[in-house]
């Protein structure tokens, strides 16, 4: 901002949060600023230093704002007050304007406001300023005409367009004998005895419209007659018309004796014509600018004289007001253009500062417009002096604040709003400017980094003392400068208020200014440490969830072939005991062998044991028995083996993992989930290499897609499928990753949640059913842990594929401890 007048500004508050508050607003402006506490302050600092202007409170200890205005301005009565207050109903405006404040401000403002109303006192000071420098210049013209008039060798007299005398200077006094006073208001003819020559003389004077040279006789005042070489020429205005004539004459009676002189008085008296001219030219021209001003600034502008009379008025003020020029020029200001209940006090007051010589620069009046409507005005008024410096009147400028007044309402509600709305975010919220000073520091910030705005506020960010990641802060804010738009940067660790370490997500954006530039940035900050401690906390509940799903499946599988394996082994007890009797039976014959002789009854015996025991039978199954318990072992092997190779447990580091093994030991696992709703097709590339991963967390997403595409293979509220589906697990060795499709031939995706299938916590299941968690840990698993990619393909329908690649070798960014 260019500040063409206002350049040292003095703050005085005796709040520091408001000092430092409107000073940082300044600095914002590009103004240079000081600050007081007090009014003894302030104007030791006015003494020691000039200032422009004056931002003051109204109410402070010790001397107050209306106390300071009259002292200062009794030294400096150039300096200019913004008065500003929190407490409008105890001072009226018009006290601060009556003790010479330029304007006021109710707090809390805005920067625009106050921006706004620097900006229109420097306009008004212009203005002012222009309006000095005209009269100043018109008042030097008129001196210089008084003195060439009155130093003139040359009688000079001037009379108006009636013929009546209205200026008669020194050398015509000494020649005619008259004095101005004998002839003013007087016909010019009576100096003439030969009236009938003169009007034929001006008769062509008018007609040829330039000056005329003529030698007259004119009558002196002691009744003698002289002759006079006479020039004459007319007088016109700027619309052309006659407005009366000038007459430079010289008595000639010793023409032969003063010839010389005569010839060198010419001379003078052609010099002095010009530089009359000169100044006609001049002071019209400086009329016409005045003028010209007046008519064209975008103000009220009206002239009175000392009665209070209306001589002027300009466009503006017609159009505001709606009053004809004819309907005011001439007429009494203050019985025509103001109400009846202010007409007797300010005029009173005009015609003392008139008396005085000092009139009030600022006030505000209400006016009637020809509607008998009622508008607030604010004027600033300059006295009008004429060559003399007798005050002849004064001329107000104007402009109608009513609307002002409204907007400023407006403002001040918008202004509040914004504030109450910063207030209630819940977030951190830093405004930067372009070289990284804080100019906006809210609640959140404070309780959040345990700093104050009073703190902070004009400091530069790197020196706030915040104790965080400053290298992601600084490599964020770069990038925002950079790409201009705004940059997220999740988990930046700082200090929390309480000292203990938590974690942060901000968000920084660009703030532009009116011609798109960058004006600053923004840093809105959240602490999302009670977030990630949820999320890991639903993580594990998602994984104990899953567990428990798992054990409950393998619990089942395990329970089918453990239970036939004792099914058989009670088999074989009972055939063994019935085996075991005919042994019994078969032990007792070399007793009866070595007696020679065999019993009947053991013989019967055996025979009965024999038959009970069914040893045709017990040859066919027994084997049979042994053979399925063998298998059922070894399928309580195979899920105790594939469990193991699933759970990885203790593993944080990558390691080279067969993904074809590690996903078939997760479908074994998930067999309960899937093997009443779908056929399993396995489809492995046998030249997939080791791939370097997080084995249990590898697993724990294909579960999570295999658990998923299961699900999808069942019918909305039924448990099983009319008929069973098929899931396909293929893998591909792609070159430089490994890629693990999976493939169902259930119902599909629909279109319209597909772009949040990954969101946390979104999830197409009943209450109760589902977390929403297993996709959005899918993705953060492959993406963020293993700088892979997982994607999908989905028609309603037909079905659903899972895509995922692994990197064979993790980014270097990657390959640290995972957390």
């Amino acid at each position: 901002m260019e500040n063409a007048m206002t350049k040292n500004i003095l703050v005085v508050d005796d709040e520091k949060e408001y000092r430092q508050l409107i000073q940082l607003f300044l600095r914002s402006l590009n103004y240079a600023s000081d600050v007081a506490s007090e009014g003894s302050e302030a104007l030791d600092m006015l003494h020691r230093k000039p200032f422009d202007l004056v931002i003051a409170d109204i109410r402070m200890p010790g001397m107050n704002g209306l106390q300071l205005i009259e002292a200062a301005q009794r030294q400096y009565p150039h300096l200019d007050f913004i008065i500003m207050t929190g407490h409008a109903g105890e001072y009226s405006y018009s006290d601060m304007i009556a003790a010479g404040a330029a304007d006021f401000l109710s707090k809390p403002f805005e920067v625009g406001e106050l921006q706004a109303k620097i900006e229109r006192i420097e306009r008004e000071k212009r203005i002012l300023r222009d309006l000095r420098k005209t009269n100043e210049e018109l008042r030097q013209t008129m001196s210089y005409l008084e003195k060439v008039l009155e130093n003139s060798p040359d009688g000079i007299s001037i009379v108006d367009k009636h013929g009546r005398f209205t200026k008669w200077n020194k050398a015509a006094e000494e020649s005619y004998g008259y004095t101005f006073e004998e002839l003013r208001g007087k016909p010019t003819f009576d100096l003439y005895p030969d009236k009938a020559r003169l009007e034929k003389m001006l008769s062509r004077l008018r007609r040829d419209g330039f000056v005329r040279k003529y030698e007259i006789e004119m009558k002196k005042k002691d009744g003698s007659l002289a002759p006079f070489e006479m020039s004459i020429g007319l007088l016109r205005g700027d619309n052309g018309k006659v407005i009366g004539s000038v007459g430079i004459g010289r008595d000639v009676s010793d023409l032969k004796k003063t010839l010389v002189d005569l010839e060198n008085a010419n001379i003078g008296l052609h010099k002095e014509i010009s530089v009359r001219r000169q100044a006609e030219v001049t002071l019209r021209e400086s009329e016409r600018r005045f003028r010209e001003i007046l008519e064209n600034i975008h103000l009220l502008a009206v002239s009175l004289d000392v009665q209070g009379t209306i001589v002027f008025c300009n466009d503006h003020f017609v159009n505001v007001t709606g009053w004809r020029r004819e309907e005011l020029v001439g007429w009494d200001w203050f019985d025509t253009c103001l109400p009846p209940d202010s007409r007797a006090m300010t005029r009173q007051c005009y015609q003392e500062e008139i008396a005085r010589g000092r009139i009030t620069t600022h006030h505000e009046d209400e006016i009637i417009t020809c509607l008998g409507k009622r508008c607030l005005i604010a004027w600033d008024s300059i006295l009008l002096r004429d060559p003399q410096g007798r005050v002849v009147g004064a001329t107000m400028i104007g402009r109608d604040v009513g609307q002002r007044r409204l907007m400023e309402r407006e403002l001040r509600k918008a202004s509040n709003a914004m504030e109450l709305l910063i207030a209630s975010i819940p977030s951190a919220l830093i405004e930067l400017t372009q070289n990284h000073t804080v100019i906006r520091w809210n609640c959140a910030a404070e309780k959040t980094f345990g700093l104050s705005a009073s703190d902070v506020l004009g400091v530069c960010l790197s020196e706030c003392g915040i104790k965080w990641e400053w290298e992601r802060v600084y490599s964020g804010l770069l990038e925002c400068r950079i790409h201009g738009s705004f940059v997220r940067i999740d988990d930046i660790r700082f200090v929390r208020q309480d000292g203990k370490e938590g974690l942060l997500g901000i968000t920084i954006s660009p703030v532009r200014s009116e011609t798109d530039e960058l004006a600053g940035l923004i840093i809105l900050g959240a602490d999302i440490t009670e977030r990630r401690i949820m999320e890991r906390q639903l993580a594990q509940a998602q994984k104990l969830e899953s567990i428990g799903q798992l054990a409950a499946g393998i619990a089942h599988e395990i329970n089918t072939p453990t239970q036939y394996v004792g099914d058989n082994t009670r088999f074989l007890l009972g055939a063994f005991q019935d085996l075991q009797m005919l042994l019994d039976k078969y032990a007792m014959m070399p007793e009866a062998f070595k007696a020679g002789v065999m019993p009947d009854n053991l013989i019967q015996e055996m025979a009965a044991a024999a038959e009970t025991a069914d040893l045709e039978y017990l040859r066919e199954e027994i084997p049979r028995a042994i053979q399925q318990s063998l298998e059922g072992v070894g399928r309580v092997s195979k899920i105790v083996g594939a469990m193991k190779e699933f759970s990885h447990p203790g593993m944080t580091e990558k390691t080279a993992v067969d993904i074809n093994r590690a996903i078939e030991s997760t479908i074994t696992v998930a067999r309960n989930e899937w093997k009443y709703v779908a056929e399993m097709v396995m489809d492995f590339d046998p030249s997939m290499p080791l791939v370097s991963c997080l084995p249990g967390e590898f697993n724990q997403v294909i579960l999570n897609i295999i658990i998923n595409a299961a699900h999808a293979l069942t019918g909305e509220g039924q448990d099983k499928p009319a008929e069973k589906g098929t899931i396909t697990v293929r893998t591909r060795n792609l070159g430089d990753c490994a890629e693990i499709r999976v493939i169902d031939t259930g119902k599909g995706i629909p279109e319209n949640i597909r772009s949040r299938i990954f969101d946390p916590f979104f999830t197409t299941k009943g209450v109760g059913k589902g977390t929403g968690q297993g996709l959005a840990i899918a993705h953060s698993v492959i993406v963020d842990k293993h700088g892979g990619t997982i994607t999908f393909e989905s028609e309603t329908g037909r079905g659903t594929t899972f895509i995922i690649t692994i990197p064979y070798s993790a980014p270097a960014d990657l390959k640290r401890k995972a957390p």
